[in-house]
């Protein structure tokens, strides 16, 4: 598994990637659509990751920030932004791969999202369940994940809770997300 702040920044950003949206962070001002209506959903909002890696002298990380992300057909794309707003990086994962290119210029790919964050942080995640997640549908399999809907609005979630690996066991990394919903459009 990747170590350090970096990788735990990334990978917030990443479990989103399937969700996939391209914007400026702060306010939030969604990106112009591409597409029809029907064709383009967009969730936006805040996040917060909490890594734990047990050992002789283990180690918690702690990392916030922004997310805006687009799906339309096919691809997805994302902008994650900390929370003062500087871009943190930028993922997309379409039908001909994924790839993840950091603010600092380092580029990532593979033929999947999931493999890319195999790749680059050690961990497999789910990411095509996410926008059920965010829609509400959970469902029985979730890739080892807890995922638990802490409060609606207008019956869609509004705080959601992921968490890594379910049941947990000793001595394994564990990974703790929290996802605050601000608004979507669909």
């Amino acid at each position: 598994m990747a170590a350090a702040g970096s990788a735990l920044r990334l990978l917030a950003l990443v479990l989103v990637l399937a969700l996939a949206g391209c914007a400026t962070p702060a306010a939030i001002a969604p990106a112009p659509a591409t597409g029809t209506a029907a064709e383009v959903h967009r969730w936006y909002g805040r996040f917060s990751a909490t890594s734990v890696v047990p050992g002789d002298a283990t180690r918690e990380e702690r990392f916030s920030g922004r997310f805006l992300l687009r799906r339309s057909s096919g691809e997805s794309v994302i902008e994650i932004s900390s929370v003062l707003g500087q871009t943190m990086a930028v993922a997309r994962s379409g039908p001909h791969g994924a790839r993840l290119e950091t603010a600092d210029g380092k580029v990532f790919t593979a033929p999947s999202a999931d493999e890319l964050l195999e790749q680059v942080f050690g961990w497999r995640i789910p990411v095509a369940l996410l926008p059920d997640w965010l829609e509400g549908r959970l469902g029985a399999d979730a890739g080892g994940w807890l995922v638990q809907i802490e409060e609606l609005r207008d019956q869609l979630p509004r705080r959601l809770a992921l968490r890594w690996p379910e049941p947990p066991s000793a001595g394994q990394p564990t990974l703790a997300l929290l996802l605050i919903v601000d608004g979507r459009e669909l």
